[in-house]
């Protein structure tokens, strides 16, 4: 009898829906790691841009930093380090004001700073500021960033989702930026900015001019090679994993042009778990990842009804096929053909990467049969 749902709930190894923090769960990105460990833990330490596009593992990389650093600090001998991580997504950061308060009041519950009286009193002061006054212009940030300075402390904040803020110029202006700038380059702080593009070509495409982005390392993350993701689907940090059939299955249903995204690895791997150890199918297990994972476009799942639009798409103009095919065969000769066969392949290639829909190719069809059923005008040529 297999084991409840419950059961292989509590044991699944797959964990699609979390943010992940445990080195070992980070399967090929042992590269990435190193790159922004010798950007961070260095004797001229700089921030760092990590980017990529979604479901990457970006929130997963900056989750083991954030439970990290202060062990890594330690173990290279760079003193006192305290890090806090925040997403400029949250609600209480659509501000400056409200962003600044987020961070220091993450600060203010570090166990390190609560043993310290003085740096303590000073942030408890500097959020008391800001409830104050909400739109100070980061002066009393400053004023902790100058105590941990004169204390010979390093304070790493991991900002995630950082193109929420480049996204509403309103909130975050000029002056947000060349703060940080000023506060990265005269105190002891570092940014390791999360985004799914990098920020400095970002930047440029908002009209957004400040040297910030120009100090900031760029770590770029790409989906995972195919040896990656097999070590992925084998659980290593579980000890057991998929067996070779449920692999294929994953890597089947995940696999695309530039390679491997870990979430839908994870995901794929997640149901094929719970597939096997609840007495299912491969084909349930399928099933249950298609579902989930929409909106997301699979190239190895053919969109429904999709075959059916183009062909409505280029009959739609005719009554019957029979029509559409008999007008075909009067337009086979000549450079009407070859026009046709143009537009045709145009056409359904608009369609095949979603820049046409439908309706609108048969407005563009309707218009080609009225150029080719167009008397030719005479020529003047003797």
């Amino acid at each position: 009898m297999p084991p409840s749902s419950s059961a292989s709930f509590a044991s699944n190894p797959f964990k699609y829906s979390e943010v992940l923090s445990d080195r070992a769960e980070l399967v090929g990105r042992d590269e990435a790691i190193a790159d922004i460990e010798s950007h961070l833990f260095c004797e001229s330490p700089r921030s760092v841009n990590l980017h990529g596009a979604m479901r990457l593992g970006k929130s997963s990389l900056l989750k083991y930093f954030e439970t990290q650093a202060v062990n890594i600090a330690q173990a290279n001998h760079l003193g006192t380090w305290v890090v806090t991580g925040v997403s400029l997504k949250d609600a209480e950061c659509r501000t400056v004001g409200g962003f600044h308060r987020r961070l220091l009041r993450d600060l203010a519950e570090q166990s390190v700073v609560r043993a310290n009286p003085t740096i303590a009193d000073g942030v408890s002061k500097a959020i008391a500021a800001i409830d104050q006054d909400s739109t100070q212009d980061g002066r009393s940030l400053e004023q902790v960033l100058a105590l941990l300075r004169d204390a010979g402390w390093r304070w790493l904040i991991c900002l995630d989702d950082f193109e929420d803020a480049m996204d509403h110029p309103e909130a975050f202006g000029m002056d947000f930026y060349d703060g940080w700038r000023n506060r990265a380059q005269n105190y002891r702080v570092l940014l390791l900015v999360a985004s799914r593009r990098d920020v400095e070509i970002y930047s440029r495409e908002k009209k957004i001019t400040s040297d910030f982005f120009s100090i900031l390392q760029k770590v770029s993350l790409s989906p995972l090679n195919r040896a990656a993701a097999e070590t992925l689907l084998s659980c290593p940090w579980a000890g057991a994993g998929l067996n070779d059939e449920e692999k294929a299955a994953a890597l089947k249903w995940v696999k695309q042009p530039e390679g491997y995204e870990p979430e839908l690895l994870q995901k794929a791997g997640h149901y094929l778990w719970r597939a096997r150890h609840e007495g299912k199918t491969i084909d349930w297990a399928r099933q249950k990842f298609l579902e989930q994972t929409r909106p997301v476009k699979l190239p190895s799942e053919p969109q429904p009804g999709q075959g059916k639009e183009i062909f409505a798409a280029i009959v739609g103009p005719f009554k019957t096929v029979g029509q559409f095919v008999q007008w075909l065969a009067a337009k086979k000769d000549g450079i009407q053909s070859t026009l046709w066969g143009v537009v045709t392949v145009i056409l359904l290639s608009c369609i095949a990467v979603g820049w046409l829909k439908p309706p609108q190719v048969q407005g563009v069809i309707k218009s080609v049969m009225d150029l080719l059923d167009r008397p030719s005008e005479p020529s003047n040529e003797k």
